[in-house]
């Protein structure tokens, strides 16, 4: 656990240096009007859960970073065993208010607030004996060029303003001299009543002008959503440990090891495309990881292992397709390695905020005896997603 907490320090350190001396990065900062992540976030891929990779919760080999979330929720759709996974990223939420225009000015704010902290647990069966598995993880990931939607869509609409202001921005700056006129005649003292009805052509115009601002705000949130993709192009990077228990009475935890990831995505095809794909390479280093068939000895025999993954998707912003394969060695595996050596899934936005993830594939057995068939369904709930682009 100190572990993770001195990398957690780690790297947010280094985002705090990304940036340069001339541009001090201020987290808790707003400009009026202003709005704030948590009141921009997007919904084109589901969220992520890095410790879950490492209990082969989700059956992926490597766990990608495919869209920071405020809050993620991960839960198998058929389990008893109360597993799950949850994953917040401190900057997403309301707690620490970080303006959209610190965001667009400076990289090492982006770098920061992509920084997720992860938490899974399963019960494992191995050898007729069910253990208890938890792990702990930090991520973060940086887009590569000018896919940052939150970056492109705000340059789009000026620098550092949303929605809410840019609407008000295109607003008359003075209402029309018939109006302005008539209103000051109406208020001004010893006018004829005759000219009391004036006043409401100024309500008038005042209710034209709000269905404009209204029309401009449909327009602006239109160009948010032409400006998102699903595939952006990014590189990331995680780090988990854990540990694991027998449920019987006086059993001993042991550490589970150590798991770094490392990986680059790159898009092909944007939104107007009638579909769009995705070309992931992740990279998976191990270190000193229990073997699960020797789960229940005193000294459980421990090893490094290192695998690299190949991922292609194809797809929309609501749906996509992909196959996924690694060099996963023929050999004792450990609680990562029942990960699936190739597999076929399916990404499926059910609602605003909620994603199915279905995975089949081929996996090591657990007594090392062959692989096997084996499948996983999720759901992957971010419950306040504010946004969803796309149909």
């Amino acid at each position: 656990m100190r572990q993770f907490i001195a990398v957690s320090l780690l790297v947010i350190s280094a985002g705090a240096q990304a940036a340069s001396a001339s541009d001090t990065i201020t987290l808790v900062d707003k400009k009026s009007g202003d709005e704030t992540l948590s009141d921009v976030q997007v919904d084109t891929a589901p969220g992520s859960v890095s410790a879950s990779s490492m209990l082969s919760l989700s059956g992926d080999a490597v766990k990608d970073v495919q869209n920071p979330r405020d809050l993620v929720l991960l839960l198998p759709a058929f389990n008893a065993s109360k597993s799950f996974g949850v994953s917040v990223t401190p900057a997403r939420t309301p707690l620490i208010p970080v303006a959209l225009s610190k965001y667009v000015d400076s990289p090492g704010v982006r770098l920061v607030t992509s920084t997720t902290f992860g938490y899974a647990q399963t019960t494992a069966n191995v050898g007729g004996n069910d253990y208890q598995e938890r792990a702990w993880s930090i991520e973060a990931s940086s887009y590569l060029g000018n896919d940052d939607t939150l970056v492109a869509w705000s340059n789009a609409l000026g620098k550092g303003q949303a929605c809410s202001e840019f609407v008000s921005a295109q607003q008359p700056d003075e209402t029309p001299a018939e109006f302005v006129a008539a209103n000051a005649a109406v208020q001004a003292p010893g006018v004829p009543a005759s000219q009391a009805p004036l006043k409401p052509k100024k309500q008038a115009a005042d209710s034209a002008v709000m269905k404009d601002v209204h029309a401009r705000h449909a327009e602006c949130t239109a160009q948010l959503a032409k400006e998102a993709r699903w595939n952006t192009s990014r590189v990331w990077a995680s780090f988990a440990s854990g540990s694991y228990q027998g449920t019987a009475a006086g059993s001993h935890a042991h550490g589970l090891g150590r798991t770094i990831v490392v990986g680059v995505s790159y898009g092909i095809g944007v939104n107007s495309d009638p579909g769009q794909g995705q070309v992931t390479v992740g990279l998976r280093r191990d270190l000193r990881e229990p073997v699960l068939a020797t789960y229940g000895d005193a000294s459980p025999q421990f090893k490094n292992s290192a695998l690299t993954t190949l991922r292609l998707a194809y797809g929309r912003t609501d749906l996509r397709a992909l196959i996924e394969a690694s060099n996963t060695h023929d050999g004792a595996p450990t609680a990562s390695e029942r990960t699936f050596k190739r597999a076929f899934g399916l990404d499926i936005r059910v609602v605003k905020g909620t994603w199915l993830n279905f995975r089949v594939g081929r996996q090591r057995k657990v007594d090392n005896s062959g692989d096997e068939t084996g499948s996983s369904i999720l759901l992957n709930i971010s419950p306040t997603s504010l946004l969803s682009f796309g149909s």
